[in-house]
């Protein structure tokens, strides 16, 4: 949970209602006879000055200041947030923070998702930006970003789309788990409020990481993530991508390996390449309908790939072996259709096949009750 204590030693500014203020004032002159007193007192500013123009409403102050007074006065938490009419970044008069506490939500998870993939916080929190060549991921961030706080944003396009956000969205973020600055060059792991979230939690994590460093490739039949770091953080990674490993299979779906890819040489020391793979039509089923993509490319490519697969396997006598190696125990063709995850007709079709070559039979058949068909040799 992100609340006011937690953003307090960041530099966040401030702006209350008058009337808060006003109270701010009685009790100054209640316990220290002016505001001259308390300037003394309290030393936030190196003059006076300061302290009339924030009690005047002319200036914001920053939230450390704000929480401090609170202390010396005694007045509750509560009381202050409700008296908040924005809190800012320091560069920016932007209405922010539209609710505290922040809790964790699938929403927040998500955002994390694509700090952790194509997003960067940067090293001092003075932004975040995203990267991306999609629409549909960049609409999606600033969607996400929009439960949080009303925000502005810069643009910049060099070979890819990026969008820069305010230091707020950058705090919120490093809160919430996400590891500022260069990724690849530090040790990071998935939050544990999401590996111990709810379901929606886990998914949104994985999908806006998917939508970034997934790939879909129909030529292999298989889903990969693939991530990067220095050779001196490989350790980290490896426990980062079994981590993403244990996610996807409390949703269902079974990882095939984590591996070694590409290896390269620049700006960022030896890099390597890890891969986690996903295999398996029913993999591909599970991951289309419970996590899917944003990314609209990918999103086509996942569905042609599901589309396709049950062809896949029946190519060569593929199939009838699969219809073969399935009649331990005489099945009906609606049995086998269901187990095989292919068409009734398909199943039909190698049955005859079979048939012919003499090695299964048709049994226990008549107009009102479907077939079964055994092998001939047990």
């Amino acid at each position: 949970m992100i609340d006011i204590r937690e953003l307090s030693d960041y530099i966040l500014f401030v702006h209350v209602k008058d009337e808060f203020l006003e109270s701010i004032k009685n009790r100054i002159y209640s316990k220290f006879g002016s505001i001259r007193r308390f300037a003394l007192f309290d030393k936030s500013f190196s003059s006076e000055c300061f302290y009339y123009s924030i009690l005047s409403g002319k200036k914001d102050t920053r939230l450390c200041s704000w929480l401090k007074w609170c202390r010396t006065f005694d007045i509750p938490l509560e009381y202050f947030k409700n008296n908040i009419l924005k809190i800012r970044s320091r560069y920016t008069g932007n209405l922010l923070l539209n609710k505290l506490p922040i809790e964790p939500s699938a929403e927040l998870a998500s955002l994390v998702g694509h700090a952790l993939g194509d997003g960067h916080v940067s090293e001092n929190l003075w932004y975040f930006s995203y990267t991306n060549n999609s629409f549909e991921l960049h609409n999606e961030v600033k969607s996400l970003i929009s439960n949080f706080c009303t925000f502005g944003y810069n643009e910049r396009f060099h070979k890819a789309l990026t969008i820069q956000y305010p230091s707020i969205v950058a705090v919120i973020l490093h809160l919430a788990g996400a590891q500022n600055g260069n990724k690849i060059i530090k040790d990071f792991l998935v939050p544990k409020w999401i590996l111990d979230g709810s379901k929606s939690i886990k998914i949104s994590f994985l999908r806006a990481l998917f939508d970034d460093e997934g790939t879909v490739k129909k030529s292999s039949h298989e889903i990969l993530l693939k991530l990067s770091k220095n050779e001196f953080y490989l350790n980290s990674l490896l426990d980062f991508m079994n981590q993403v490993k244990k996610l996807l299979e409390e949703i269902g779906i079974e990882v095939t390996s984590i591996r070694k890819e590409n290896i390269i040489e620049g700006k960022n020391g030896r890099t390597i390449q890890l891969v986690l793979s996903i295999h398996g039509y029913k993999n591909f089923i599970k991951f289309l309908y419970d996590i899917d993509f944003h990314h609209k490319e990918k999103q086509q490519d996942l569905q042609t790939l599901v589309n396709s697969y049950k062809k896949f396997p029946l190519r060569k006598g593929r199939g009838q072996k699969l219809v073969y190696n399935k009649l331990v125990k005489p099945k009906t063709i609606y049995t086998l259709s269901e187990e095989l995850n292919i068409s009734i007709v398909s199943v039909y079709k190698h049955l005859k096949k079979l048939q012919a070559k003499n090695v299964v039979e048709k049994i226990e058949y008549s107009r009102t009750k479907p077939a079964f068909w055994r092998r001939l040799n047990g």
